[in-house]
């Protein structure tokens, strides 16, 4: 899906997490980016995230499906992500 700067896909991780994957490749936009959403989860958090795994080229999101469903936890992600297209890159 196209959102942000970049076409993610978020798609489940086992019955408790999210994977957030970016394009496959190395490249210091995308770390950058990646870091810059981890950083606004760790900040904005909806109720339920339990921990942020960053990786190269994705970002695993750990969650408590009594707090937050796996579908408001994509709508929320997703909104954050649209929203840091906006801003400056840091």
């Amino acid at each position: 899906m196209s959102r942000g700067r970049y076409s993610i896909t978020l798609k489940p991780f086992g019955p408790t997490a999210l994977l957030i994957e970016w394009p496959q490749r190395m490249d210091r936009d995308i770390l950058n980016d990646i870091t810059t959403l981890q950083t606004q989860l760790g900040t904005d958090s909806p109720p339920g995230i339990l921990e942020l795994v960053p990786a190269y080229a994705s970002l695993g999101v750990l969650f408590d499906p009594a707090q937050i469903t796996f579908e408001q936890l994509c709508e929320q992600v997703l909104a954050l992500y649209q929203a840091s297209a906006t801003s400056p890159i840091h």
